[in-house]
């Protein structure tokens, strides 16, 4: 075997109907995540939703990652509805800015006319 061959990692395929590529190709398009990688973190979250269904028992360990999980989700959208608000507001001050701008030249068009 060349040391080529013994570096690449094991390839992994599946035969599977279009409906099925067609939401992976959304997920990967969704979530910029190369298709190499989506796989592997659905096999992860996968894996996750087993040890969660399947421990009666939840571990301190769990609860904890779950907590700084749900901090940082709520964290992110935060954020997420802060750069919308911003951007709303943004669009309002331009909007408020172009009308003051219409009728100032408006005064101005009058102005001439009479003048």
């Amino acid at each position: 075997m060349s040391e080529e061959t013994k570096n690449k990692p094991p390839l992994y395929s599946v035969r599977t109907n279009d409906e099925v590529m067609t939401d992976v190709a959304v997920l990967v398009e969704r979530t910029g995540l190369s298709q190499k990688d989506l796989f592997s973190a659905m096999v992860t979250q996968f894996k996750s939703n087993l040890l969660a269904s399947n421990e009666t028992e939840q571990t301190e360990d769990m609860q904890q990652l779950r907590y700084h999980l749900s901090h940082a989700e709520s964290i992110f959208t935060n954020m997420i509805q802060k750069v919308r608000d911003l951007k709303n507001g943004y669009a309002e001050s331009i909007d408020q800015e172009k009308q003051l701008h219409q009728s100032v030249i408006a005064q101005v068009e009058r102005g001439r006319q009479q003048a």
